[in-house]
């Protein structure tokens, strides 16, 4: 009601006063609601995070894949080709390079840990 053009529309500035947020998210609200309607507030559907999918056995695998050399005459494992062996090998349907580099800090730390409490 706050917002309706035929009705006591109170400007952006008030809102924003009164509703405790920033004028530019009212602006984005208002515009979002013009182009979807009340579809607006309806529940979406949240994407499934690719972190959420990985789990001890991509990490097992990740592991395996570092122990190897790695292809053709590289001196060592890149992150682009870890992940693309991962995702050739059916291990994940994708992986980012970040995601790699993640899987492989937390594995070297676990590692570490392991071998300084022996």
């Amino acid at each position: 009601m706050n917002s309706d053009e035929q009705v006591d529309r109170r400007p952006v500035s008030e809102l924003a006063a009164v509703l405790g947020i920033c004028t530019r998210t009212i602006e984005r609200v208002r515009r979002q609601f013009c182009k979807e309607g009340l579809a607006l507030f309806e529940p979406r559907l949240r994407k499934t995070r690719s972190d959420k999918k990985i789990d001890g056995r991509v990490e097992a695998h990740l592991t395996a894949l570092r122990c190897q050399s790695p292809p053709g005459e590289q001196p060592r494992w890149q992150l682009k080709m870890l992940a693309d062996r991962l995702v050739e090998l059916d291990v994940v349907a994708h992986i980012s390079t970040t995601m790699v580099a993640r899987l492989l800090e937390k594995t070297n730390a676990s590692l570490l840990m392991a071998r300084s409490s022996g």
